[in-house]
């Protein structure tokens, strides 16, 4: 403890009987279990642990991905590539899709569907 400062400690947040913690959501595997352990499940698998348990977040990752991306493909087709990374950030906005500018512009980089700036108007006769 330090001197004038009260009960004051370094380290994790208080744990006291009345701070409880949400619990974590029940995975999905508990379902496909059945009677085995994951450890013997994983043994059969010939799977880390670890593996074991990050396939499927790498999954719905890959999943959301094709989603962001085919609707930044949609939303700059739509507008004849005239939208940059902003206007599309805001229209997937209002579309319902949370995302990153910066992820937005990485995407459009990828597939290659930079904006395309309109050429000016310029006379040629002095008609």
């Amino acid at each position: 403890m330090f001197a004038g400062y009260g009960n004051f400690t370094l380290g994790r947040v208080n744990r006291h009987p009345l701070n409880v913690r949400p619990t974590r959501k029940r995975n999905y595997h508990c379902d496909l279990q059945g009677s085995l352990s994951i450890e013997r499940m994983c043994q059969l698998a010939q799977v880390s642990r670890a593996g074991f348990y990050r396939s499927p977040q790498e999954r719905l990752r890959v999943e959301e991905e094709m989603e962001v991306r085919s609707s930044i493909q949609q939303i700059v087709l739509e507008h004849r590539r005239r939208y940059g990374y902003r206007r599309v950030t805001a229209e997937l906005r209002r579309r319902g899709l949370v995302v990153n500018h910066k992820r937005v512009a990485r995407l459009m980089r990828e597939d290659n569907l930079l904006a395309v700036q309109p050429r000016a108007f310029v006379v040629t006769t002095d008609s």
